[in-house]
């Protein structure tokens, strides 16, 4: 908004010059303290103290009733659109929602420890005798595309297998993070899997 006021140049008079940056001065001093009512007070005010710097010779003084013209209309445009400045009650508010961490009630997720036997759940699926771990386990394959029969054989196979074995588990860590970067947005993460035999 105050980028509005026009700039205080060299093709004004000197005394002009000082009357004019002494008012811009002004202005931004009652705008930060948001003094609003006071704006319209020292328009006019502005206006005779300019004027009474008006330099005599006419080139400078055709630029200075330039000067003095948009300043007075910059001045009427800032005093009629104040309304819409928000206030320090709603930036505050503002600053504090937008930088509030996101708060997870841990009773809706299931628990992992970050690392499995694959052979056992495989076991214990087989069983229907599945753990809440091996649950939240076979979940997140499932978010990665992940099959868990699929990396058991590449992982009792030979290197060709476990080189496959390898890429499937980086491309689902892959569709992982692009799933959760929808969601978390306070930080970057990324999402990485390791597989050693059975190990997980």
């Amino acid at each position: 908004m105050l980028e509005t006021l026009p700039k205080v140049q060299a093709v004004l008079g000197i005394l002009f010059r000082e009357k004019a940056n002494r008012g811009i001065a002004n202005i931004k001093r009652l705008i930060r303290a948001r003094k609003f009512d006071e704006l319209a007070k020292v328009v006019d005010m502005h206006d005779i103290l300019m004027r009474e710097a008006l330099s005599s010779e006419n080139t400078l003084r055709q630029n200075e009733v330039i000067f003095l013209t948009r300043y007075r209309q910059a001045l009427r445009n800032i005093i009629n659109n104040i309304g819409q400045l928000p206030t320090v009650r709603f930036q505050a508010c503002d600053y504090i929602l937008n930088h509030l961490p996101t708060f997870i009630y841990m009773d809706d997720y299931r628990i992992f420890r970050g690392t499995a036997r694959l052979d056992e759940i495989q076991s214990r699926r087989n069983e229907n005798r599945l753990t809440e771990a091996d649950k939240t386990f076979l979940t997140i394959l499932e978010l990665s595309e992940l099959d868990l029969d699929r990396l058991i054989q590449f992982g009792q196979g030979d290197t060709e297998g476990v080189t496959q074995r390898y890429y499937e588990l980086e491309n689902g860590a892959d569709t992982l993070t692009k799933a959760f970067s929808n969601h978390l947005r306070q930080r970057n993460y990324e999402i990485g899997y390791q597989a050693d035999g059975h190990h997980f």
